[in-house]
């Protein structure tokens, strides 16, 4: 809560809107402190899995078809 009063006496002239919502969700926003350190990470880390997807899909989707799956996990293979 310091961190947040911090932050809205140097923010909250340009971006009001931002620090209404935020105390309009507070409850629901808190949620996360609730959580453990090893779990709170683990929410950090869906930025970098849906990277990985969006490559995987890249990948698999500018091709037609594969002649096999044995073809699609080479070609996965090959782009991790």
């Amino acid at each position: 809560l310091e961190a947040l009063e911090l932050a809205r006496e140097k923010w909250n002239k340009k971006y009001p809107a931002i620090f209404r919502s935020w105390d309009k969700n507070w409850d629901r926003l808190a949620n996360i402190y609730k959580y453990s350190p090893h779990l709170k990470r683990l929410m950090y880390t869906t930025n970098p899995i849906e990277s990985y997807h969006r490559m995987i899909r890249k990948v698999t989707k500018t091709k037609g078809a594969f002649s096999s799956e044995n073809a699609i996990l080479k070609q996965v293979y090959l782009a991790i």
